[in-house]
């Protein structure tokens, strides 16, 4: 398939707000042992919005080591292009996507990284595909399993959110939570339901980077939790169904 197609159909799905978006910056941590006392460099990766004046001793707070972007006077954000999209699909640069909008969302996720984790997303799955709502699972880069709901116009993040946490009720997430607390209860995306001007919330990492498609993770899986091959995996994503608002709106009154 060629790039333009492909990021044609993921931008036609994944709507998210296209003035911000969030990147991995990787930075050195000196750990010590313990036991040992001995110190050794570490990586790990910190998510934040992606801006044109990360880096700039001059300008960027997180550089100098005096605050965040929230602070900032001098942050210029980088906006959502085809570019952009390309960057994360070919796996150049891995692009978290920030979902809420004023509007509402057109895309929503829950996680599932704790406990059986692929049996709770297709059970999630399954009692939503019943009440009328079409979602379907796709496998994490890490660990686990993220089920996604796509839909033709934006709903509410509040109604999405409450319809989860009826699927999560009727399969019995909660009533398993007081008895295993260290299973807890899937995360669901957007974790914030009232948009805010000034405000940026939880970011997403969403699938579908090649190189980590064919190591069969960030990918759409079967029903036997099986990567689909790295051929099938745009023609199934193409022809995934959005929900219309409308419908979710009667779905939700019959809950």
């Amino acid at each position: 398939m060629p790039w333009k197609k492909k990021v044609d159909a993921f931008r036609a799905k994944f709507i998210a707000r296209e003035d911000i978006f969030g990147v991995r910056n990787p930075y050195i941590v000196t750990e010590t042992n313990a036991t040992t006392g001995e110190k050794t460099l570490k990586e790990k990766a910190q998510v934040m919005p992606c801006c044109t004046n990360y880096g700039d001793q001059s300008l960027c707070l997180i550089t100098q080591r005096k605050g965040g972007c929230g602070d900032c006077d001098h942050k210029v954000y980088k906006t959502v292009t085809d570019e952009v999209v390309w960057k994360h699909l070919s796996g150049e640069q891995e692009m978290i996507m920030f979902m809420l909008r004023r509007e509402g969302i057109r895309f929503g996720a829950a996680d599932f990284d704790k406990g059986n984790q692929f049996e709770d997303a297709k059970a999630v799955r399954d009692l939503s595909v019943k009440c009328g709502i079409p979602c379907y699972i796709a496998r994490s880069t890490q660990k686990g399993y993220h089920v996604y709901w796509f839909f033709t116009g934006y709903v509410k993040a509040h109604e999405f959110t409450s319809y989860i946490r009826y699927l999560f009720e009727e399969l019995g997430f909660y009533q398993r939570w007081a008895v295993t607390p260290e299973i807890g209860i899937p995360e669901v995306f957007p974790k914030q339901t009232l948009f805010q001007d000034g405000k940026i919330g939880n970011g997403i990492k969403v699938p579908m980077m090649e190189p980590r498609m064919r190591e069969g993770r960030n990918c759409w899986v079967d029903d036997d939790a099986e990567p689909l091959e790295l051929e099938q995996q745009w023609p199934y994503f193409e022809a995934m169904q959005s929900v219309p608002p409308e419908l979710f709106a009667e779905v939700l009154v019959k809950q």
